[in-house]
């Protein structure tokens, strides 16, 4: 399966597959729901954020965490050519409050 197409999270992850002479077949989607619904039907396994199960309900499907943990790496996207409005600035240093920057 695959990671949501504005997710390079995968990548760290792969360098022991590769090295133990495994190639993954990575598919991109950007919806989380088509991509757990496909693991739910046996199309392959994904790398996930955790908290996606927390808003997606899948009862089919076994999460498995690493170990050790991965961190995920998100970004704040706004419209290029824009400015970033004060509502912006706020939500942003709300959700960096205690991120390493």
């Amino acid at each position: 399966m695959g990671c949501p197409a504005h997710s390079n999270s995968f990548q760290p992850s792969f360098s022991g597959e590769q090295s133990a002479g495994i190639t993954p077949e990575v598919v991109r989607t950007g919806r989380v729901e088509s991509i757990i619904s496909g693991v739910a039907v046996g199309e392959g396994i994904s790398l996930l954020a955790k908290s996606n199960f927390r808003i997606f309900q899948a009862g089919q499907v076994k999460v498995v965490p690493l170990d050790p943990p991965r961190k995920l790496f998100v970004v704040f996207a706004k419209l290029a050519g824009t400015a970033q409005t004060d509502a912006m600035r706020i939500f942003a240093d709300y959700m960096c409050k205690g991120c390493e920057v």
